[in-house]
């Protein structure tokens, strides 16, 4: 938090204030289909308190949301949450379903039935309900979390920690 304000303190020391803006526009990329996510993206997540570089970040990104997809302004800081948020919130619905695999597997039920019957349900959706390896997040926290395999109903269970 508060990188772009650390940016624009360090431009500041050698620039004048009117030579430059600071914006804060995370990337929201899905790892295998991130050229696609970036020409056609869920949303625009833009954080600005200038006028000038509002109206420059809406015309760079008006190509690529001829759709209909939003661009949502805010200041630099609840950008910067905006992304640390829906990081931390993918990272626990996955590693919430980890944890239902492993109810299901010590009560008997099969945790794939499990996770067709609440992805069905629309207030929840289908999507990040599927087991994972590993959770690894490089933005500014590391998230590792205890995670289970459930190759052929056999399970391991391993935790990992970060320094």
């Amino acid at each position: 938090m508060g990188t772009a304000e650390k940016v624009a303190e360090v431009l500041g020391r050698k620039l004048a204030p009117e030579l430059f803006d600071v914006v804060s526009n995370p990337e929201f990329l899905r790892e295998g289909i991130a050229v696609d996510d970036f020409l056609k993206p869920d949303r625009v997540v833009i954080g600005t308190s200038s006028d000038r570089a509002r109206d420059v970040m809406n015309e760079l990104y008006q190509p690529f949301v001829r759709q209909g997809n939003p661009i949502y302004f805010m200041d630099e800081r609840s950008s910067e949450m905006t992304k640390y948020v829906a990081n931390s919130y993918l990272a626990m619905r996955i590693s919430y379903m980890n944890e239902v695999a492993n109810l299901c597997e010590l009560t008997g039920a099969n945790v794939d039935l499990v996770r067709i019957g609440i992805g069905s349900d629309s207030r929840i959706g289908k999507r990040f309900l599927f087991l994972v390896l590993v959770m690894e997040e490089a933005v500014s926290l590391k998230m590792c979390w205890r995670f289970i395999i459930l190759p052929n109903k056999t399970s391991t269970t391993l935790n990992c920690s970060t320094p």
